[in-house]
């Protein structure tokens, strides 16, 4: 075997590789990929990393899940492994401003999520997935508050009833006073068109619409200022599902930031961040194909 070592060696580094990049550039949920490769999701700790540990037989088990003809970005005709250039995360953002408040916000990709809050709120995305019907769809009662609230007890979860054609008439069924939001009041029961805050109502309205719409989670980092003098910076992760009787309804997540990628970001998109389309325009609708 000796005489083949170098061989081996190289072709480990190869799939190790290989294995790598597929997971960031297709962003695919480690969970998925284990599942697929019919392994255990703690074998693929750390695999965001080129050097993850991993035995030549998992990555034979991953390699066969990787479609054939799928080549890295950044492999060069001569096979020589040039460094990938990153996919941008953020699709873009949006400014909110009033006489009251002024709110902007990056939507970033969904797959940013491990790198954002591996801790807290991807375990509730997680949960999420499990617990969806074999067809996709989230319904409720599937999903408990009270587990996300174990498995990530520095967010904060919220519900909303979207289901009047009217998005003014959208209200808060259920609200988690943990936010410290307004003092930390129950907003429970309160509708999109109380807030007399114009630009957050449009703000809310537009985001939740476009969840409704889509059927599709949202995930974004928003940094606010209030007149009074706050300032909060947050990630918040939506996910549309339906009521026992086919209305629909959307599960809130969000968790404070001040510190971490999430800031880094904030820091350096806003308040500039140009879109090819426009400069603070996104069409949320068209984010997927």
């Amino acid at each position: 075997m000796g005489r083949f070592k170098s061989a081996i060696s190289k072709l480990e580094t190869e799939l190790r590789y290989r294995c790598h990049r597929y997971y960031v550039e297709t962003g695919i949920r480690k969970y998925k990929l284990a599942s697929a490769a019919g392994i255990s999701d703690t074998l693929l700790k750390g695999i965001d990393s080129p050097d993850f540990e991993a035995s030549m037989k998992t990555l034979q088990r991953l390699d066969e899940v990787i479609p054939e003809d799928w080549e890295p970005a950044g492999a060069g005709s001569s096979g020589k492994i040039l460094v990938p250039g990153q996919v941008d995360p953020v699709i873009g953002y949006k400014v909110w401003e009033s006489d009251l408040s002024r709110s902007r916000k990056i939507y970033v990709r969904d797959e940013l999520l491990h790198g954002l809050d591996p801790d807290q709120m991807e375990r509730c995305a997680l949960y999420i997935e499990k617990t969806r019907d074999p067809d996709g769809r989230l319904i409720e009662g599937k999903f408990k508050i009270d587990v996300l609230r174990a498995i990530a007890p520095q967010c904060a979860i919220h519900v909303f009833n979207v289901g009047e054609d009217n998005p003014d008439n959208y209200f808060i069924e259920h609200w988690d006073a943990g936010t410290g939001f307004w003092q930390g009041a129950d907003m429970t029961g309160m509708k999109f068109a109380e807030l007399d805050d114009e630009a957050l109502r449009r703000c809310q309205l537009e985001d939740y619409l476009v969840c409704r719409e889509t059927k599709w989670p949202n995930l974004s980092i928003v940094h606010r200022n209030y007149a009074h003098g706050e300032e909060r910076n947050f990630l918040r992760l939506l996910f549309p599902f339906e009521a026992s009787d086919g209305s629909p309804k959307i599960l809130s997540i969000t968790r404070p930031q001040s510190s971490g990628l999430a800031v880094d970001l904030l820091k350096k998109k806003l308040p500039g961040y140009d879109l090819k389309s426009g400069e603070g325009i996104v069409d949320l609708r068209s984010r997927r194909p």
